[in-house]
């Protein structure tokens, strides 16, 4: 399938008489006390918009202010679904988090002048994404679309904890039309918008350097999406526009090089979370308004004012927008707020898919996210807020400049990871019956199945119930599996075998012992076997007793199957798990569900199960 794609940008800028008024304060820091004075650089929204061949349109919004009411991306997706008819699952709305920025939502626990939004600037930003959005849907053109990565140092991590990583990673998107020209190059990284010296002048920061470079060299528009930065930040006494033009050839670079085309179709999906956050400690509210320090004083208005309502969780939205069809499909995955750099990596690779990346700041920006690590170091705020001065900012002071209770709960971690595997969990369809079966396996277009019945069966893996024709016997099957024209099962007795696909009733030549296999797929010409003894096992084909190579672990695993890059297990507490088939033992990773599964394969991307129900299922991996 192809695609059509379009991009443009509005300013949104305020106007220099409210500038001049005194109208105007920037967001971000809390050291500010008197409104905007003036512009060093403009600052805009831009959008891009992609439209597949069956009509399915995605819109990835950006906007250059520091944080984001729901309520903003609640009526940018309403205009646009009655001007366009575009569901709100499809629109998603990410900020650069610039700290040079009129303030964009209004929380009360900040300082006076910067704790409120303008409703006339709140006015001009959702219209500017909203004809930023019409601008690029009326200029939509055929186009070629390619993903890549490569890597950037444009960040520091300013919450550095020992053995945690700081995310590199630079995704790179980019769209071309059928003539050649650029259409748009989008790029998620990650990094805080704070390299900009001066706090009474409007800047896009270094993401406006970047962009400009982008343009320069590779054309289009440039479109900045920010990716976990809660704790990353441009190194100390850098220069704005040196950040800028070094992650701009960062970009370049991966455009000039390999990129992967996508092919497919566009689907998005919606998700959300409530995190839990920790409980108000008894008798802190009336300590921190007796506190001298301004920030406990507004944060205890704020908790008085809220009394009984004062909400227990972070309402956190999840959003998904997959571009393209199977391993080669481009998949952003965008949270709210300010995730912490340390939790990239965790999400990134929770499914078994090459080209994901992670966007923060999507749809809601009104708090920090943490990870369990940051919360816990290098210190936990014990006695929220009023031990605000021991040195944990993301994961403790930063809740009460977001007017909340607490900081998240230690275990929010966990349903953060929980609820991202819900997101892109996209269920299995019923294609047919697939009674008995102990084995399933696939070849050359066909799927196949050993019985209890003890006997050896075909069909094509289309979506719709057909019949399956008898291809001999295969008796005691504990597994099956095909490679390279050649049926291979294991048997009760300990035995392997092998079979060629063709010709009915064809007879089974033994291959040597095996261990207690409970499922078996193949990845290039090695069979791997999951073990009732839950150990993930290799060897080669050939005939002859050989060895089983021990890989690691593989705990009640039902079917195994092997899509590019990676293993494929079901397991019998009805789960989906990955990882990937190299040697040691490493971790499965769970990422979907699979009830009452006694057997998988898999054809490309596309996983086959037969259930203990007689049925048949397909999914994508």
């Amino acid at each position: 399938m192809g695609f059509q794609a379009g991009a443009a940008r509005r300013d949104i800028t305020p106007p220099p008489e409210w500038i001049d008024a005194g109208l105007i304060w920037l967001w971000g820091y809390g050291n500010r006390s008197a409104p905007c004075t003036g512009v060093a650089d403009p600052i805009d929204t831009r959008a891009v918009c992609i439209r597949d061949d069956d009509g399915h349109v995605c819109v990835l919004v950006t906007a250059d202010v520091g944080a984001l009411d729901p309520a903003t991306t609640e009526q940018v997706r309403a205009r646009l679904e009655a001007s366009h008819g575009l569901a709100g699952s499809h629109v998603a709305l990410n900020v650069s988090h610039t700290h040079s920025a009129p303030t964009a939502v209004s929380i009360p626990t900040w300082q006076p002048g910067v704790a409120d939004a303008r409703a006339d600037y709140l006015a001009l930003l959702a219209d500017a994404i909203v004809g930023a959005v019409d601008d690029a849907l009326a200029t939509l053109r055929p186009a070629t679309i390619e993903f890549g990565r490569g890597t950037t140092n444009v960040a520091v991590d300013r919450h550095a904890i020992p053995g945690v990583l700081l995310d590199r990673t630079l995704d790179v998107v980019r769209i071309t039309g059928l003539d050649g020209a650029s259409i748009a190059v989008l790029f998620v990284a990650a990094c805080h918008p704070t390299s900009f010296a001066d706090p009474a002048l409007i800047s896009a920061d270094f993401v406006g350097h970047a962009r400009a470079g982008i343009e320069a060299t590779s054309g289009g528009v440039a479109v900045f999406v920010q990716g976990y930065a809660g704790t990353c930040i441009p190194p100390g006494g850098v220069a704005t526009p040196v950040v800028g033009t070094q992650l701009a050839a960062d970009v370049n670079r991966v455009v000039g090089g390999s990129m992967d085309e996508l092919a497919g179709s566009i689907s998005c999906r919606l998700g959300d979370v409530e995190l839990p956050l920790q409980p108000l400690i008894p008798g802190n509210v009336d300590l921190a308004r007796g506190n001298p320090e301004p920030l406990l004083q507004r944060w205890a208005a704020w908790m008085g004012t809220l009394g009984v309502a004062v909400p227990g969780t972070l309402p956190t939205p999840l959003q998904a927008m997959t571009i393209g069809a199977g391993g080669q499909a481009w998949r952003l995955v965008a949270s709210g707020h300010e995730v912490t750099t340390d939790l990239a990596a965790r999400v990134r690779t929770t499914w078994p898919y090459e080209h994901v990346s992670v966007a923060g700041y999507t749809n809601s920006q009104l708090s920090y996210l943490p990870s369990r690590a940051v919360l816990q170091q290098p210190v936990q705020l014990t006695n929220f807020p009023l031990d605000w001065q021991k040195g944990n900012y993301e994961g403790g002071v930063a809740f009460a400049w977001y007017g909340h209770r607490g900081p998240l709960a230690i275990h929010a971690e966990d349903a953060f990871l929980d609820a991202h595997r819900v997101l892109l969990d996209v269920g299995w369809t019923h294609i047919g019956h697939a009674s008995q079966v102990v084995g399933l396996a696939s070849w050359d277009g066909r799927l196949f199945a050993a019985t209890a019945n003890d006997k050896l069966w075909w069909r094509p893996p289309v979506h719709e119930d057909v019949p399956w024709h008898e291809l001999g016997h295969a008796i005691d099957v504990t597994a099956l599996t095909a490679c390279d024209g050649t049926l291979f099962c294991t048997t009760t007795g300990g035995r392997l075998w092998r079979r060629p696909l063709h010709g009915f009733d064809v007879p089974w030549e033994p291959l040597g012992s095996a261990p207690p296999v409970v499922s078996m797929t193949t990845v290039g010409s090695m069979l791997y076997a999951a073990t009732s003894e839950s150990r993930l096992l290799r060897r080669d084909p050939v005939a002859g007793n050989l060895v089983w190579s021990d890989l690691g672990h593989a705990q009640l695993v039902a079917g195994l199957a092997s899509i590019p890059g990676a293993l494929i297990a079901a397991t019998t507490d009805g789960w989906l798990h990955w990882r990937r088939p190299y040697p040691g033992d490493l971790p499965w990773r769970r990422y979907g569900h699979a009830q009452l599964v006694v057997g998988m394969t898999a054809i490309g991307h596309d996983l086959y199960a037969a259930t203990s129900d007689g049925k048949l299922w397909h999914r994508p991996a």
